[in-house]
C-alpha cells in the first residue's frame, strides 16, 4: 500500500490540513519527523489514517473507559469516533487516497456532521465510503468496505496497527513480563491464538475418539448369540412343530367343509321360501285390476294423440279470437288518446304563427340601429382604447417630472464626487507601483532561485552520504547473517545424519517387538476364547455325578467359579500386556524421533531458504554499496566541506529570504492600493450609470406621451365616423357624455337583436314542421276509420289535449296493430271450423270401432270429455306408467328364473351330504338316519362342529406362536452375528482413528492447548529474536538478545562485561527503548512482505541524545534503503528536529485550541 495524500477537517484539533506524501519533500524522504507541541495534534495524524481506513482508531479501541456522553440531547459511546469531530464546527472529514496492494487506486473518506450543518444541530451517524478511482465505483456498506480494504491492503485494523503503528508501552510490557503474560502478549501481537485452539481441539478429539472406541467395545460386549447345539435343537423343534401343525390343518379343514354345508342348509332353505313368497306376490300385482286399467288408459292415450291435438287446436284459435277482439277494445282507447294530441298540435301550430307576427314587429322597428348594432364589438374596443391611452398618457407625464427631480438633486451631484475621488486613489496607486518595482528590481540581484536549487544540491549530497554509510553498515550486517546462516547448516545436517542413524536402530527394534507382541497376543486370545465359549457352557451343564467330557473323571464335588476359570489366562494376558506395553514406547520412541527428524529437515529447509536469501541480500548489498560508494566526494573532509558550503547558502538563502518577505509585503499593498482604485472605479461608473439612465427614462416617456396623445386622437375620430346618423336616434345614454355607458347600451342591444333574429329563423322552421306534421297525422286517422268504421263516430267524453311525443310514429304503429289484429281474427276464424270438422269425423269412426272391440258392459263413450280426461296426462306420466307395467313384467319372468335356479342348485347340495357325513363315521347302512332326519338336529350338529373347529384353530395358533419365537431366536442370533462382525470391523476403525488422534495429543495437544501454543509461540519468539539482534547491531554493539532454552525470558548478553547474561529489567531508560525499537522493528519484518511503504512509531525518543540517538536515526533511514519503506517519527524532541530536516509540523495558534499543518525540509 502507497499513502498518496491525506486532507482533514475539523478533526480534533486540526481545523483544515493537507499533506501530500507524493510531492517533494515527503516523497523522498527516509525519515520525516511529526513534531509539535503536546496536545498539538500530533497523533491525530495517525488517527485520521485510521478512521479513513477502518473508520476507528487505535486510541478509543484500546480504552478501557466505558459509558456514554451527552451531546445536544442525543448519549454517544466513549469509544464513538463520532465525539473527535471539533467542538463548535458542523461537519468533519477525513479523506485519504492511496495505491492499494493491489495496484488499484482508491479513495476512502470518512465524515460526521450535525443536523443541517448547524453548530446546534444533533450530531448525526458517521458515513463512510470507498472509491475505486480506476472504476470510479463506491462502496458504501461497511462490510462492503471492509472487505475491499481486506483486498486492497491485506491488514485488518489490529495487524494494521501492529505492523504500521509501533508503540513503545507494549514492548516495555513484554520485556519484563511473566512468562504466562509474555505468552498471551506475544500472542496478542503476532496472531498465533490459533495454535491453542488448534492444541485444546486435538485433545478434545483424542478423547472423543477413545470415548467412541470405548462405546463400540460395550456395544459388541452386550450382544449375546447362540451356539451349534442350540441351533440345532431349534431347528428340530421347528421340524416337530410343522408336523403337528400340517395335521391339525386337514382335520380343521374337514371340520370347516361340514360347518359350511350345514349353514348353506339353512341357507337354502331360507332363500326358497323367500323365492317362493315372491314370485306369488309378483304375480297377484300382475293379474290386479289396477294393472288391467292402467294398460287400457295407455292403449286410449296412445290412440288419440292426434284428435287430442286438433282439440287444443281449436281451442287456441278460440283463445286467439277474444283476445285479439280484447286488443281492438284497447287500441280504440289509443286512438281516442292520438285524436286529442291531434287537436294539441294544431293549437301549438297557430301559437307559433302568432309569436312569428310579433317577432317581425320588431325587428322592423330596430332596422335604423342594424348597422351599429353590427359594428357594436368595434365600438367598444375603440372606447377601450382611447381611454386607456387617456388615462397612460397622464401616469407617463407624472414619472416623466419625478426622474426629473431625482436628477437635478441625486444623481448628478454623487458622480461629480465619484470623479474627484477616483483622480486621488489613482495617484496613491502609482506611487506604490515604483516601490514594488525598486524591490524586486534588488531582490532579483540576489539570485534567490540559484541558491535554492545549490541547497538542494548539498542536502541530496549528504543524504547520498549518509545512504552509502548505511549501506556499508548493511553490508557488514549481511556478511555476518551469511557466515552464521552457513554454520547452522551444518550444524542441522550433522544433527538430522545422528537422528536417521539413531531411528535405523528403533525400527528394528520396532519390528521384533512388534512380532513378540502379535504372538503373545495370539495365544492369549486362543486360550481365554477357549475358554469362554467352550469350558463355560460345558461347566454349566455338568452336575456332581456326571462325567466330564474332557478328562472322563466322574465329577465328585461343586465345579470352580468363573473367576477361578479366569486366573487361568491371567499368565498368559500378563506376558501380552507386557509385549505390547514394550511395543507402544519402542514405536513412541521411533515415532518421537522421526518427527524429531521431520521437524530438523524443516528446519534444514527453512535455513536453506533463509542462507540462499542471505546470498542474495549480500549480493545485493554489495551492490547497492558500490554504487553508493561512487557519488561519495573524494578526501577525508568531504562531508565537512559540504556542510560548511550548505551552511553558508543557507545564510545567503535567508537573507534573500528576508529581501523576498519585504518586496511581498510591498506587493499586498500595492494590490491593496489597486483594489481601492478598481473599487472606487466602480462606484463612479455606477454614478455615471445612474445619470444617464436618468435622461435615457425620460426621453423615453415624453416619447410615449406623445404617441399615447396621438392614438387618443385618432380612436374619438373613428368613434364618432362609426355612430355617424345613428347617435341622433333615441338612447338612453348620450354619447358625448357618456361614452362608456353608451358602448354598453349598444352591446345589449345588438344581444338582444340577434336573439330575436335567431328565434324568428327557429320559429318559422318549428311552423312549416307543424304544418307538415298535422297534416300526414290527418291521413293516418282517416286510414284507421275505414279499417274500424265505428271509431269514426265522435266519443261521448270530450278529448284530452295533451302532446304525445312522437305522435306520428305512434298513429302508425296504431294501424299496423288494427290491420294485424283483424288478419289473425279471420285466420283463426277459418283455421277453428276446419278443426271441428276434423274431430267431428275422428270421434263417430273411432267409436264404432270401440263398439266392435268391447264387451257392453265395458263399452267406452269416446267423446269431447274423455279426450280431456286423456289430454290431462303428461307424455312423462304416460311413460312412467308404461315403465311400471313393463317392470311388473320383468320381475315375474326375473322371481320364476330364481325360483328355478334354486331348485337345482338344492339338488347338487343334497348329494354331497353323505360324501361329507359318511366318509368319516364308520356306522352301518341299516343304522344310518335318513337325511331329513339328521336335519332335524342340524342345530346340535352345529354346535358340536363349531366348538371341534375352535379347539382345533386354539391348537394351531398356540403352535404358530411357538414356532414364531424358535424363528424370532434364530433371526436375532443371525442379525446379531452380522452386527458383531460389522461392530469388529468398525471397533478396529475406530481403535486405529484413536491410536492416531492418541499419538498427535501426545506431541501437540492438551486440555488448555498451551502445548501447541508454545511451540509456535517458541519459534515465534526465535524469529523475532533473530531478527531484532540484526536491528541490534546497528544501534548498540554492546548487548545481544537471547532466549533462556525452555522459557518466554528475554535476557541480554553484555559485550563490554564479556558477554555475561543481564536481566532486561537492569536497563537504563536509554537502553530499553533501544532493546524496545529493536523488537519493534523485528516484529514488522516477521513472516511476510510489509503491506505498507510507511511505518509510523510513535515513541518517546526522550531518553536518547548524542550517539545513541544519531544511531537510531541511522537505522530507520536503513529501512527505505532496505525495503523502500518511509519511516515517521512523532516526538517532540528538539535534537530529532535538528537530525530530521523533512518535518510535519504541528503548530498550535496560541491559547486556541485549533493548530496547523506545516511542512517543512
Amino acid at each position: 500500500m502507497i499513502l498518496q495524500k491525506l486532507e482533514i477537517h475539523n478533526i480534533a484539533s486540526i481545523e483544515d490540513a493537507a499533506i501530500d506524501f507524493e510531492a517533494q519533500p515527503l516523497a523522498d524522504s527516509e525519515v520525516f519527523l511529526i513534531t509539535g507541541k503536546t496536545g498539538a495534534g500530533k497523533s491525530t495524524l495517525l488517527d485520521a489514517i485510521c478512521l479513513a481506513l477502518y473508520a476507528s482508531t487505535p486510541r478509543l479501541e484500546n480504552t478501557s473507559m466505558q459509558g456514554e456522553m451527552r451531546d445536544n440531547e442525543k448519549d454517544i459511546k466513549i469509544k464513538d469516533p463520532v465525539q473527535l469531530m471539533r467542538r463548535n464546527t458542523g461537519e468533519a472529514f477525513v479523506r485519504l487516497t492511496f495505491i492499494g496492494s493491489n495496484g488499484v487506486h482508491y479513495e476512502a473518506q470518512w465524515s460526521v456532521a450535525r443536523a443541517r450543518n448547524k453548530v446546534t444541530g444533533k450530531i448525526q451517524n458517521k458515513k463512510w465510503a470507498l472509491r475505486n478511482l480506476d472504476t470510479d465505483f463506491t462502496y458504501a456498506k461497511d462490510k462492503e468496505i471492509r472487505e475491499e480494504i481486506a483486498l486492497a491492503i491485506g491488514l485488518d485494523f489490529k495487524q494494521f496497527c501492529r505492523t504500521t503503528l509501533l508503540a513503545q508501552g507494549e514492548f516495555t510490557r513484554f520485556l519484563n513480563s511473566k512468562d504466562d503474560e509474555k505468552a498471551e502478549i506475544l500472542e496478542k501481537i503476532t496472531g498465533v491464538d490459533a495454535y491453542s485452539r488448534i492444541g485444546a481441539k486435538i485433545f478434545e478429539q483424542t478423547v472423543e475418539k477413545k470415548k467412541v472406541w470405548e462405546d463400540s467395545q460395550q456395544k459388541i460386549e452386550g450382544i449375546q448369540i447362540l451356539n451349534d447345539e442350540e441351533i440345532a435343537q431349534k431347528n428340530n423343534q421347528l421340524q416337530q412343530l410343522d408336523e403337528q401343525s400340517q395335521q391339525l390343518k386337514n382335520t380343521l379343514e374337514k371340520e370347516q367343509k361340514k360347518l359350511r354345508w350345514i349353514q348353506q342348509e339353512q341357507d337354502f332353505r331360507q332363500r326358497k321360501e323367500q323365492a317362493k313368497e315372491d314370485l306369488a306376490h309378483v304375480k297377484a300385482i300382475a293379474e290386479s285390476d289396477e294393472t288391467q286399467q292402467q294398460e287400457q288408459t295407455i292403449a286410449l292415450w296412445n290412440h288419440t294423440i292426434k284428435a287430442r291435438t286438433k282439440m287444443n287446436e281449436a281451442a287456441s284459435c278460440a283463445k286467439t279470437i277474444l283476445q285479439q277482439e280484447a286488443q281492438l277494445q284497447s287500441l280504440e282507447q289509443t286512438f281516442r288518446q292520438i285524436q286529442g294530441a291531434q287537436s294539441y298540435e294544431l293549437q301549438q301550430e297557430q301559437t307559433i304563427a302568432l309569436s312569428i307576427r310579433n317577432i317581425d314587429d320588431y325587428l322592423a322597428q330596430e332596422t335604423p340601429k342594424v348597422h351599429l348594432y353590427e359594428n357594436a364589438q368595434t365600438l367598444n374596443t375603440l372606447i377601450v382604447s382611447y381611454l386607456k391611452n387617456k388615462k397612460d398618457a397622464e401616469n407617463n407625464l407624472q414619472y416623466a417630472n419625478q426622474i426629473k427631480k431625482e436628477l437635478s438633486t441625486q444623481y448628478q451631484p454623487m458622480l461629480e464626487k465619484s470623479k474627484t475621488m477616483l483622480e486621488e486613489c489613482q495617484k496613491t496607486y502609482n506611487q506604490q507601483v515604483i516601490k514594488v518595482q525598486e524591490a524586486e528590481a534588488e531582490l532579483e540581484q540576489l539570485h534567490l532561485p540559484q541558491l535554492r536549487q545549490q541547497q538542494e544540491a548539498l542536502k541530496t549530497l549528504l543524504n547520498d552520504i549518509q545512504a552509502a554509510k548505511n549501506l556499508l553498515e548493511f553490508l557488514h550486517e549481511e556478511q555476518n547473517r551469511h557466515v552464521l546462516s552457513q554454520e547452522n547448516l551444518v550444524q542441522l545436517q550433522n544433527s538430522i545424519q545422528e537422528k536417521e542413524k539413531q531411528l535405523q536402530v528403533l525400527k528394528q527394534e520396532s519390528h521384533d517387538t512388534e512380532i513378540q507382541k502379535n504372538t503373545l497376543q495370539l495365544a492369549y486370545e486362543k486360550q481365554r476364547e477357549s475358554i469362554n465359549k467352550w469350558a463355560k457352557s460345558i461347566r454349566m451343564k455338568l452336575q456332581i455325578g456326571d462325567t466330564c467330557p474332557v478328562c472322563q473323571q466322574r465329577i465328585e464335588a461343586t465345579l470352580p467359579h468363573e473367576d477361578n476359570i479366569d486366573a487361568l489366562v491371567i499368565e498368559a494376558e500378563k506376558l501380552y500386556k507386557d509385549a505390547e506395553d514394550k511395543y507402544n514406547k519402542t514405536l513412541k520412541d521411533q515415532n518421537a524421533l522421526d518427527s524429531d527428524i521431520k521437524a530438523l529437515k524443516n528446519s534444514l529447509a527453512n535455513e536453506q531458504k533463509v542462507f540462499a536469501k542471505c546470498c542474495e541480500s549480500l549480493a545485493k548489498a554489495t551492490q547497492k554499496a558500490q554504487e553508493a560508494a561512487k557519488k561519495i566526494p573524494e578526501g577525508e573532509n568531504g562531508e565537512a566541506q559540504t556542510r560548511a558550503n550548505l551552511e553558508k547558502v543557507s545564510a545567503q538563502i535567508a537573507e534573500a529570504e528576508a529581501k523576498e518577505k519585504e518586496a511581498k509585503k510591498l506587493r499586498a499593498l500595492r494590490d491593496q492600493k489597486l483594489q481601492a482604485y478598481e473599487q472606487q472605479r466602480n462606484e463612479m461608473l455606477a454614478a455615471q450609470q445612474k445619470v444617464d439612465n436618468a435622461k435615457h427614462n425620460i426621453e423615453l416617456f415624453e416619447a410615449q406621451i406623445s404617441l399615447q396623445t396621438k392614438d387618443c386622437e385618432k380612436a374619438q375620430n373613428d368613434i364618432q365616423t362609426l355612430i355617424g346618423e345613428a347617435g341622433n336616434l333615441s338612447w338612453q345614454n348620450d354619447w358625448h357624455t357618456m361614452l362608456t355607458e353608451f358602448g354598453k347600451e349598444v352591446e345589449d342591444g345588438a344581444i338582444t337583436y340577434k336573439e330575436n333574429t335567431e328565434k324568428q329563423q327557429k320559429l318559422v322552421a318549428d311552423l312549416k314542421q307543424f304544418e307538415e306534421g298535422n297534416k300526414n297525422l290527418a291521413a293516418v286517422l282517416d286510414a284507421i276509420v275505414k279499417l274500424m268504421p265505428t271509431w269514426g263516430t265522435p266519443s261521448k267524453e270530450p278529448l284530452v289535449l295533451k302532446r304525445i311525443p312522437k305522435v306520428l310514429t305512434r298513429a302508425s304503429e296504431l294501424q299496423s296493430q288494427i290491420t294485424a289484429a283483424l288478419q289473425q281474427i279471420s285466420a283463426a276464424k277459418e283455421k277453428e271450423e276446419e278443426t271441428q270438422k276434423w274431430l267431428k269425423e275422428f270421434m263417430e269412426k273411432k267409436q264404432e270401432m270401440l263398439k266392435k272391440s268391447t264387451e257392453e258392459e265395458q263399452e267406452i263413450l269416446l267423446d269431447e270429455n274423455l279426450l280431456l280426461q286423456l289430454d290431462a296426462f303428461q307424455q312423462s306420466d304416460i311413460a312412467e306408467k308404461t315403465e311400471a307395467i313393463n317392470r311388473i313384467k320383468q320381475q315375474l319372468v326375473s322371481k320364476q328364473t330364481v325360483w328355478d335356479e334354486l331348485e337345482k342348485a338344492y339338488q347338487l347340495h343334497t348329494g354331497e351330504y353323505e360324501a361329507l357325513f359318511d366318509e368319516e363315521e364308520d356306522i352301518p347302512e341299516e343304522e344310518k338316519m335318513p337325511i331329513e332326519e339328521e336335519m332335524s338336529e342340524e342345530e346340535s350338529l352345529d354346535t358340536r362342529i363349531s366348538t371341534s373347529i375352535a379347539s382345533l384353530e386354539a391348537q394351531l395358533s398356540e403352535l404358530s406362536n411357538q414356532r414364531g419365537g424358535i424363528i424370532r431366536d434364530l433371526e436375532i442370533d443371525r442379525t446379531n452375528k452380522a452386527k458383531v462382525g460389522s461392530l469388529l470391523q468398525e471397533s478396529a476403525q475406530k481403535k486405529a482413528d484413536f491410536e492416531k488422534w492418541s499419538r498427535l495429543n501426545q506431541l501437540l495437544g492438551d486440555a488448555t492447548g498451551n502445548k501447541f501454543r508454545r511451540i509456535a509461540q517458541s519459534y515465534v519468539l526465535a524469529s523475532l529474536i533473530h531478527s531484532a539482534n540484526g536491528y541490534m547491531r546497528t544501534l548498540s554493539d554492546r548487548y545481544i538478545l537471547k532466549v533462556v532454552p525452555g522459557t518466554f525470558v528475554i535476557s541480554l548478553e553484555d559485550a563490554y562485561q564479556g558477554y555475561v547474561s543481564r536481566a532486561a529489567s537492569t536497563l537504563s531508560g536509554g537502553e530499553s527503548f533501544l532493546v524496545s525499537l529493536s523488537l519493534a522493528l523485528a516484529l514488522s519484518d516477521i513472516g511476510t512482505q510489509l503491506s505498507v511503504d510507511t511505518l509510523f512509531i510513535d515513541e518517546g525518543f526522550g531518553t536518547l541524545s548524542g550517539e545513541p540517538l544519531q544511531h537510531a536515526v541511522n537505522t530507520l533511514r536503513s529501512l527505505h534503503s532496505k525495503s523502500g519503506r518511509h519511516v515517521g517519527i512523532i516526538s517532540h524532541v528538539e535534537e530529532l528536529k535538528e537530525r530530521i530536516p523533512v518535518q510535519i509540523r504541528v503548530n498550535q495558534e496560541g491559547n486556541n485550541s485549533s493548530s496547523t499543518i506545516e511542512i517543512v525540509g
